[in-house]
């Protein structure tokens, strides 16, 4: 009788450890995503501005003016190439994530999705500068 109550200790404690693993990659997990989830939401407003920034960069070349619109013409194209590049690292994001951890140790999970944490941070950050700044010139 004490050896089964014994193997019923262990296994409930093992039980308990491997929940508490999975309760942290949920967790992780649920993390990525919504920072994820967040961008998603910024990507109609990347594509509004850079169409935006489009339409005026086509109208300083097109204005007839003696002053010099060239210094205005490539401060917004690289407002709009930090657009672009902001929706391109979201996509290669998207691309590159590997939803399928099935065959993944607790630890590999762990550090993956650290890893993927960091890149979506990364990419928000990038989204929302390139976003204020092109809203910042537009005004």
């Amino acid at each position: 009788m004490k050896y089964s109550l014994w193997y019923v200790t262990i296994a409930l404690l093992l039980f308990s450890c491997g929940n508490q693993d999975q309760k942290r990659e949920e967790e992780l997990y649920r993390q990525v995503m919504d920072t994820h989830d967040e961008v998603m939401t910024q990507m109609g407003e990347v594509m509004r501005l850079e169409k935006q920034l489009n339409d005026n960069i086509d109208q300083l070349k097109t204005e007839d003016s003696t002053e010099n619109k060239e210094p205005r013409i490539e401060y917004l194209t690289t407002l709009k190439n930090n657009l672009t590049e902001a929706n391109e690292a979201m996509m290669q994001w998207m691309r590159e994530f590997n939803n399928d951890m099935d065959e993944m140790s607790h630890e590999e999970k762990m550090n993956y999705l650290q890893q993927e944490n960091e890149k979506i941070v990364s990419v928000e950050e990038k989204v929302t500068t390139a976003i204020d700044n092109a809203k910042e010139a537009i005004q």
